[in-house]
Parts: structure tokens; sequence; C-alpha cells
């Protein structure tokens, strides 16, 4: 993402380097779906880890999906330096959909955990996700990053 970053700053660079522009795309695109593709399964898969794993995989899945809308700016940027504008769009709206149904179930996962503790079904990971609600909840709510996957620059 960061070389992505480097290449599109100027637009000098951006038009000198239209290949390497695309390719980087192609590149950010493949990592972005299957990153996404990686959270749908670990949110479900830390019900069987050790507390101290879920700790670490909440904080990982709380990271990751606050820099995905960093990643997918930069992403659509890139097109639109290159004055593809309708490719700028349509990675911007795709990637939208697809993290909105990701951080979706990412949402009904940490309802879902709540509402066991609510109901007083504990096990033994129930401390971890009650230190990590909050930080689940901001993340889940954060106007930052729907800005981002919403509004082109």
């Amino acid at each position: 993402m960061e070389a992505t970053r480097e290449i599109i700053v100027r637009k000098e660079v951006v038009d000198e380097n239209n290949d390497l522009v695309i390719l980087k795309i192609s590149e950010l695109a493949t990592l972005r779906n299957q990153l996404i593709s990686f959270l749908d399964n670990i949110i479900f898969l830390s019900d069987n880890f050790s507390s101290e794993h879920k700790a670490m995989t909440v904080d990982f899945i709380n990271m990751t999906f606050d820099l995905l809308p960093k990643g997918i700016l930069i992403e659509s940027q890139a097109a639109y330096k290159m004055d593809r504008f309708y490719l700028g769009d349509n990675i911007r709206n795709t990637a939208q959909i697809k993290y909105d149904n990701s951080i979706e179930n990412y949402r009904k996962w940490g309802n879902q955990k709540h509402q066991d503790i609510l109901e007083g079904i504990i096990d033994s990971n129930t401390e971890i996700f009650q230190d990590k609600f909050q930080d689940i909840k901001f993340l889940i709510s954060s106007e930052e990053n729907k800005l981002l996957l919403e509004y082109s620059v």
C-alpha cells in the first residue's frame, strides 16, 4: 500500500509509469480481497482460540478493519490519478460493499458475544471479549472509515 502511495504522490511519476500503477492497483485489489476473506474466517475461528490468542486476534481484526478503508482510498486514488474515473469509482464502490458486509459480520459476531454475556453464557474468553468490546464498537461505528469509503477526493 505504501509503495502505491509513494508512486501516486506526483502526477509526473504516474504519467511516466502507468503500467506500474496498473500493476499496483491489481496487487492491492488481490490483497484486499484475500484480507477481507481472511478476516471473515478468523472472526468465527477465534471462538476456538485461547484467551491470549483471542485478545491478539481481536486486536489484529480491529487494526486491519481500520486500515482497510485507507488502502481502498489509495487504490481508488491510483485509478483517479491516471484519469480512470470509472475504474476508481468501481474500486471504491465494490470495495465498500465487501467491507460493509465483512464489518456487518463482525458486528453480528460481537453482538452475539455480548448477548451471550447478558444471558449468563460465560466461557473462558468472556473476559477478553468484555475488555475488547469498546474497541470493537468504536471500530464498527467509525465515521472516518465511512467517509473514506463513501467519498472520493
